[in-house]
């Protein structure tokens, strides 16, 4: 057998990596660093099995799944209530269907005298629930959260309202944040 080095060959003298013969489709040979390796799917895994219009999303423990990639943001709807010391109801257009899953206010300056209490409706009118935007100690930048547990699915072209029952005093505008997880 005649003594020619590993590394002179080419063309035809080239051969695929050890067990490639027996590798399933769609999987790439890594290397162990040790002189060996494992044919594995390439990463991200699901990335060869992925459908159109698809992201891989990690759990953070070495797997995860795919999703629609439009479905995988959630969406941030924005409203303002001219003045929550003054009774008012707003209405926000839900332009795809999914689930509320939190209402977020910030106050933008300091009420007085009884607490603003801020209840989130569908249209159906039942209750996602309400947040208190407190008076005591109240300043421009409070944020409060209200997080629904029940009556916040949504239908595309649908909408929620956001109402105050204007018991503070002093002008000051609340800035909403609707945020809908798409379905």
């Amino acid at each position: 057998m005649p003594n020619i080095q590993h590394s002179a060959l080419t063309g035809a003298e080239l051969h695929e990596p050890k067990g490639a013969s027996g590798a399933s489709v769609n999987t790439t040979y890594v290397s162990d660093g040790a002189g060996s390796g494992s044919w594995s799917e390439p990463e991200p895994k699901g990335v060869v099995a992925a459908a159109a219009d698809k992201v891989y999303i990690s759990d953070g423990a070495g797997s995860g799944s795919q999703t629609t990639l439009v479905t995988a943001v959630p969406l941030m709807l924005t409203a303002v209530i001219a003045d929550v010391s003054t009774a008012e109801t707003i209405y926000i257009a839900m332009p795809y269907a999914g689930t509320i899953t939190q209402v977020v206010s910030v106050l933008e300056a300091t009420i007085g005298t009884a607490d603003a209490t801020v209840l989130a409706r569908n249209s159906a009118a039942a209750s996602m629930g309400g947040l208190t935007v407190a008076y005591t100690g109240s300043a421009a930048g409070d944020v409060d959260t209200l997080v629904p547990a029940s009556d916040n699915i949504v239908t595309a072209g649908d909408y929620i309202t956001i109402e105050t029952n204007g018991a503070s005093t002093g002008t000051a505008r609340l800035f909403i944040t609707v945020v809908l997880e798409r379905s």
